[in-house]
């Protein structure tokens, strides 16, 4: 049987002490992966992150270990440079270089490579667009753009996460030629199955609620924690799940109405969003809807579960009914004390959504997404 081969350039870890292990990227990664393997392609792992990683038995690894930006650049450059070819490329298949974003790292990597292997295949997958996350303007976002434009020149299919990042792509580079598809994230099989069987929201006296987001500068989970504050008392509890930020357990330690579950395996993760109630969402400083990534608001979705979301985000025509949003710490309590209200009025819209998202982002279809 004929192995393809596709070398993956991305920002990966294995690591398991922190969040990061079930952060939306990490899973996202894991799960082209998997979809890769089951298209039987060989894949390779050349990391570009600083991060722990450890060998794979069936996986060839480059690490990046460097924290600072010009000596990890500097480390990526000599990876590229020296790594064994032999290992990399399809002796009777096709080779692909799969970019994971098109930041400077990743694109120094890609271009390398692509050079050392002329045959080979160039796909970009575009996730946060494509300026730095954190960085609207400056020398970081410049060289994101710059780079994106460039492997824009050498790539033969781009892969985008949302409609809103696929816009913002053929606006920056004008690839009027250059075919861009929609790659939106995958649901795991255990995550469908565990929501499948949850209980009923609002079936019982108290109302659980979940947030395991990002705790990371563009999430204002502040606002979350202040709509606590003021709900002491009430039949409402905070799940915090993920790697809590010191000042923030610091201001929750004084609301008995907030709970901090920590860091979670996947599997204790899908347990809690089958439980809750109500699910959270926060992008209060996220100045433009192109940054913000779907995966969580499509595994909110899917769970059942009332969704309680900061922005709407452009998924098309799965789109969260106006009476789930809120724009600050007030809406937000309003909406809580209200939330059994709120559930009922909505509860055949959001059915409705949950069924389409278990049914439209599982493995069959993206195994058939593949073979297209």
């Amino acid at each position: 049987m004929t192995l393809n081969c596709l070398i993956y350039i991305a920002p990966y870890s294995d690591i398991s002490s922190s969040n990061w292990f079930s952060s939306g990227r990490l899973r996202k990664i894991n799960q082209t992966l998997k979809l890769m393997d089951m298209n039987q392609y060989s894949c390779y792992i050349f990391a570009t992150s600083p991060r722990h990683v450890r060998h794979s038995a069936n996986r060839i690894v480059e690490i990046g270990t460097v924290s600072h930006p010009l000596l990890r650049m500097l480390q990526v450059i000599g990876n590229s440079l020296i790594v064994d070819l032999s290992r990399l490329r399809s002796s009777s298949g096709t080779t692909t270089i799969l970019t994971y974003n098109t930041r400077l790292p990743e694109a120094v990597s890609a271009l390398l490579l692509k050079i050392r292997i002329p045959s080979a295949k160039l796909i970009l997958q575009i996730e946060d667009f494509p300026s730095a996350r954190y960085y609207n303007s400056g020398f970081t976002g410049f060289t994101d753009l710059l780079s994106t434009r460039i492997l824009s020149l050498y790539a033969e299919l781009v892969l985008c996460v949302s409609s809103n990042v696929k816009a913002a792509f053929l606006e920056c580079t004008q690839s009027a030629n250059l075919p861009v598809r929609l790659f939106p994230p995958m649901l795991d099989s255990d995550y469908i199955l565990t929501v499948n069987s949850r209980k009923r929201p609002f079936s019982s006296s108290s109302i659980n609620v979940l947030y395991a987001g990002s705790y990371g500068i563009d999430n204002d989970v502040l606002t979350l924690v202040q709509a606590f504050a003021s709900l002491q008392g009430s039949e409402l509890t905070l799940n915090l799940v993920g790697e809590v930020p010191k000042h923030i357990q610091e201001i929750c330690s004084a609301i008995s109405s907030i709970r901090i579950v920590g860091y979670v395996e996947l599997a204790r993760l899908f347990d809690y969003y089958a439980f809750c109630d109500v699910v959270i969402l926060t992008h209060s400083r996220v100045n433009n809807p192109s940054y913000i990534y779907p995966f969580k608001l499509i595994e909110i979705l899917a769970s059942g579960a009332l969704p309680l979301i900061s922005r709407n985000i452009n998924l098309g025509d799965l789109l969260v009914p106006e009476a789930c949003l809120f724009n600050a710490a007030n809406d937000l309590t309003s909406l809580l004390l209200s939330s059994r209200k709120v559930w009922a009025e909505n509860s055949c819209i959001l059915d409705d959504l949950a069924a389409t998202c278990r049914m439209r982002f599982n493995s069959l279809s993206y195994k058939t997404f593949l073979d297209d």
